[in-house]
């Protein structure tokens, strides 16, 4: 509780002194409300044999500030939310932190930093879905509901060396809190370095390197060196070829060390102003130290169109070899493939509707040998603006779990009745 009263302290300090600030002149807004949320979990305990429900109402008042001139910018959102789980008949104050800030340093010199928290009992797909630009590292879908932490910040300075052309220095901290288990505790730090550069208008390349130190309580620590490069030849101002070859280098403190690459040929289209495509094909290999060589298909899609002004659809894949030791499971190296699907409808002038649904697969090798993982989603959803300031909404979300050998399977149902009041507090 110390530490949430310390975060809503300094949360509320800095969002009075950047409203005080004159340097942000007209370009401030701040925005308030309360979400009040009525959950249904249908299987909470994630068990198969011992499937628990569980009705939990959350009361989350909120803040969301934009601050923008033209040379920086800063939104920031924070909602704490007060959580009574009806079946243990507990009370708990859970918090969602985030912030993204940009300063141009130079006409050259751009600096950006992003920030990401999250303390909850609840990592497994909510009803009430954030973009996946906002979120933490996403966790195994096959751990149990238990309270944990995350944070993740990042901070980026760009350099502008010529026409179409940037130097990036990064850097990314993340840390993950388990509480009353720490077996996959961990802080992960990872610097890292892009460039891409034009030479000419039918050429272009991009080199990223990342070197990541991954800390954990108790698992054996790591070291990971992973360098891509890509190579694009501009058919034109809106469609580009490419191809693109990763390697990965992951050493253990003791072992077993492995390695992976791929090899990919891609196009990418903005096939119109309201669609466009990504995609590529090509092979991975993964190497073991003392293990059997894998490869296999490689593949990443990303389809974006809107049907109507009132619907849009989004597809997207991607397939191939992974270290999956961050996932709060330390599960180790996978071949994994995934598809999923969304689309969002505007029934009506006042209602809005979506739905998706999502399949992964897992096949891991080293640390979780033989072990495969199959996850199923599904979510639909409802949203009616009664009023200017007023919206209702219900979502529905399903998760079905299945493993090779058969354990930590389930499957859960989640309903969620959400009412929310948003209104404008002031502007300058």
């Amino acid at each position: 509780m110390t530490k949430a009263f310390f975060l809503a302290c300094l949360a509320a300090s800095g969002l009075c002194l950047m409203l005080a600030s004159p340097v942000w002149g007209a370009g401030r807004q701040l925005t308030a409300g309360v979400n009040f949320r009525q959950e249904f979990d249908s299987n909470a305990s994630r068990s198969k044999e011992n499937a628990a429900s569980q009705w939990t109402s959350i009361l989350e008042p909120f803040a969301h500030l934009r601050l923008s001139t033209a040379r920086r910018s800063l939104t920031l959102r924070y909602a704490p939310g007060l959580t009574y789980n009806h079946r243990l008949d507990d009370l708990r104050l859970d918090h969602r932190l985030r912030a993204h800030a940009t300063l141009a340093l130079t006409s050259l010199l751009t600096l950006e930093a992003r920030e990401a928290y999250t303390k909850t009992d609840d990592s497994a797909t909510s009803p009430e879905q954030e973009t996946a630009t906002t979120l933490p590292v996403a966790l195994s879908p096959d751990r149990a509901r238990r309270r944990y932490w995350q944070n993740t910040f990042d901070v980026d300075l760009a350099w502008k060396i010529a026409r179409d052309s940037t130097l990036t220095f990064g850097y990314q901290h993340a840390i993950l809190d388990n509480r009353s288990l720490d077996t996959s505790d961990y802080q992960r730090h990872e610097p890292s370095l892009s460039l891409a550069y034009r030479w000419n208008p039918q050429w272009s390349g991009q080199l990223d390197v990342q070197h990541t130190i991954g800390d954990f309580d108790q698992e054996d620590d790591l070291v990971r060196h992973a360098t891509t490069g890509r190579l694009f030849y501009h058919l034109d101002a809106h469609r580009q070829i490419f191809f693109d070859v990763s390697r990965s280098v992951t050493d253990y403190d003791t072992g077993p060390d492995y390695e992976t690459a791929s090899f990919r040929l891609g196009y990418h289209a903005q096939l119109s102003a309201t669609t466009s495509l990504t995609a590529s094909a090509g092979w991975s290999v993964a190497e073991q130290a003392g293990g059997d060589d894998r490869d296999g298909f490689s593949y990443t899609l990303d389809f974006q169109r809107s049907l109507t002004q009132k619907a849009s659809l989004l597809l997207a894949g991607e397939g191939g070899f992974t270290g999956q030791e961050f996932n709060g499971n330390y599960d180790g190296l996978s071949r994994f493939r995934s598809v999923a699907a969304t689309v969002r409808l505007a029934l009506a002038p006042r209602v809005d509707a979506t739905c998706g649904v999502r399949l992964r697969q897992d096949t891991y090798f080293g640390r979780q040998e033989g072990k495969k993982e199959r996850a199923y989603e599904g979510n639909a959803g409802l949203s009616w603006r009664m009023t200017r300031w007023y919206t209702l909404g219900l979502q529905y979300a399903y998760r079905r779990l299945d493993n090779s050998p058969p354990t930590n399977e389930y499957t859960d149902h989640r309903l969620l009745l959400r009412i929310s009041f948003t209104r404008d507090i002031w502007r300058g």
